[in-house]
């Protein structure tokens, strides 16, 4: 797993408990600069300058906290919503099963909920991926977002931390369901 940082946090207040502050970080996906679409063909790809469909695009974040001005980590309590986040687990998923993303989902989450104590926050940090005890299990009886089996690794019985497949433009005119991906796990 690796760990991130972000410079900038947004934090948005909704009617938060005493002391406690609301927040809601978004999250962008791009291809080549461009934002994510179901419906692009994105160019200019990598030193060849390829061309590639996207089909999907999506990743586990856990461990998210804000950064005080001392450098103390204060964790986020994730809102549990029952569909994209699961104690201390969120699933961005940025596919719509529209246009070339068929084999996804209709739902989208493009950010991270929770709470924090009220203050002062200079940054955000959190891991691709999930804990152990998360990553490994049946997503049959697991609740959601643990149950979406196009995450799952069952190579490994785990999950992927990521997702992200392009069909490279050379393959476009292939039959649906046979082109290649080029998938990032």
């Amino acid at each position: 797993m690796a760990r991130f940082a972000i410079a900038a946090v947004s934090a948005h207040v909704a009617t938060p408990a005493p002391a406690d502050m609301a927040v809601t970080i978004p999250f962008a996906a791009e291809i080549g600069g461009k934002p994510f679409s179901c419906a692009e063909t994105f160019a200019d790809l990598g030193s060849t300058a390829a061309k590639a469909q996207a089909v999907d695009f999506r990743l586990f974040v856990s461990e998210a906290a804000l950064v005080k001005a001392d450098g103390t980590l204060q964790p986020i309590a994730l809102e549990q919503d029952g569909q994209w986040q699961l104690e201390g687990l969120t699933l961005l998923e940025f596919e719509d099963a529209s246009g070339n993303c068929v084999n996804g989902t209709a739902g989208i989450n493009t950010a991270l909920r929770g709470a924090v104590p009220d203050g002062d926050y200079t940054r955000l940090v959190f891991t691709i991926g999930e804990p152990f005890a998360q990553n490994h299990g049946d997503p049959t009886v697991l609740p959601s977002p643990l149950n979406i089996t196009a995450m799952l690794w069952n190579w490994q019985n785990g999950y992927t931390f990521t997702s992200i497949d392009l069909v490279p433009s050379a393959m476009m005119d292939l039959p649906a369901g046979t082109q290649p991906l080029v998938a990032m796990r």
